[in-house]
């Protein structure tokens, strides 16, 4: 059996309120005050895996 990591399981994509697509291969996006959208996708994931989303403020 293959163990795989959250990154190959699932796509992320964050765009900032202006709409600039940001690209964090750590995992890691800086939101301004403004916001912004997450997206999470399935690339080699089961329907129904479950993903961990983690938000702080600072």
């Amino acid at each position: 059996m293959v163990r795989r990591t959250a990154r190959d399981l699932v796509a992320a994509r964050f765009a900032d309120s202006r709409g600039q697509v940001a690209v964090a291969r750590s995992g890691h996006y800086q939101v301004g005050r403004d916001g912004g959208v997450l997206s999470l996708s399935p690339k080699h994931a089961e329907t129904d895996t479950r993903v961990t989303v983690i938000v702080s403020y600072d």
